[in-house]
């Protein structure tokens, strides 16, 4: 870092910055849940890796690893995906065993869809003349 930047550089404690999303984010009555994303990064999402938790025995071979700083590369093949999108894909799937069964990958990965989770309501700004 440049010494202009280290001047104006600010760590937050983890559990300080999480509570203070949580209080936030509930005070407008969004749910908040923390989870644990170990091994996330490290398997490959196409290939259905198992996730292990981070402290467990048995290790798995993960059939991908991280090329460079923003992809992920399947072993033996020439398949690249985005290192977070592989990750937040394997977080959800770690929690939600079935999330994306009967999906194929063309449809989630390649032509992508929106989703509206929420409907906004625009409020029309009036000029005042």
């Amino acid at each position: 870092m440049k010494k202009s930047n280290k001047q104006t550089f600010i760590q937050i404690p983890y559990a300080s910055f999480i509570e203070m999303i949580r209080y936030k984010a509930e005070r407008i009555g969004i749910q908040v849940i923390d989870r644990e994303e170990s091994y996330t990064s490290k398997s490959s999402f196409l290939n259905h890796d198992p996730i292990p938790t981070f402290g467990e025995d048995n290790y798995p071979n993960f059939s991908g690893y991280r090329s460079s700083r923003a992809f992920y590369k399947i072993k033996g093949s020439k398949v690249l995906i985005h290192a977070d999108v592989n990750g937040a894909f394997n977080i959800v799937r770690k929690y939600i065993k079935d999330a994306f069964e009967g999906l194929e990958r063309k449809q989630f990965l390649q032509a992508p869809k929106k989703i509206i989770i929420m409907e906004k309501k625009h409020a029309k700004l009036k000029a005042s003349a």
